[in-house]
């Protein structure tokens, strides 16, 4: 009778060596740390859209009132009678917000949260501060004393400061 080891050779073993194995583990370790850096990364950023546009909103809709207030003071709608000459000065004169008739009211308001007149943000606004400037600004537009330049300055709670700047005229 034959040996039956002659009949069926030996094999090779096969498997993995503990070199092999730590290797290996480095490898997946490190490619793993890459992939959570740079999606963590990623999600840091991700809230500064938010910011912006929310940022954008508030400066949006102070334009929004201002801008729909007259030039002046005995300066009807549309502007006429047209003003003499440009007058910037004006903080509200103390008086409350739905109050406020011209642009020069708006002139040295700062809010903290922002509020409109027709009511607050809420309180997703909550940190944010609101700064307005009027100036007279009719010679950078080449129209004498009929302009001013309204700059709304809006700091969010985290993030950059953006300031939103539009001209009114008395036309």
């Amino acid at each position: 009778m034959a040996d039956s080891s002659s009949f069926y050779p030996a094999k090779p073993e096969s498997g993995v060596t503990l070199i092999e194995l730590v290797i290996t583990i480095v490898i997946v370790g490190v490619a793993i740390a890459g992939v959570i850096g740079s999606y963590s990364l990623v999600v840091g950023r991700s809230a500064n859209t938010l910011y912006q546009s929310r940022t954008t909103a508030v400066g949006q809709a102070y334009l929004d009132e201002i801008l729909a207030r007259r030039f002046g003071p005995g300066v009807g709608p549309g502007g006429s009678p047209s003003a003499s000459g440009c007058n910037d000065t004006g903080t509200g004169g103390g008086k409350e917000r739905a109050d406020y008739r011209t642009v020069n009211d708006y002139q040295g308001l700062e809010d903290s949260p922002p509020r409109l007149v027709s009511g607050g943000f809420g309180e997703a606004y909550e940190g944010y501060r609101v700064e307005v400037s009027v100036t007279c600004a009719g010679a950078e537009v080449g129209v004498g004393d009929d302009a001013k330049r309204i700059d709304v300055m809006v700091y969010p709670a985290q993030g950059p400061s953006m300031t939103f700047t539009a001209y009114k005229g008395n036309f």
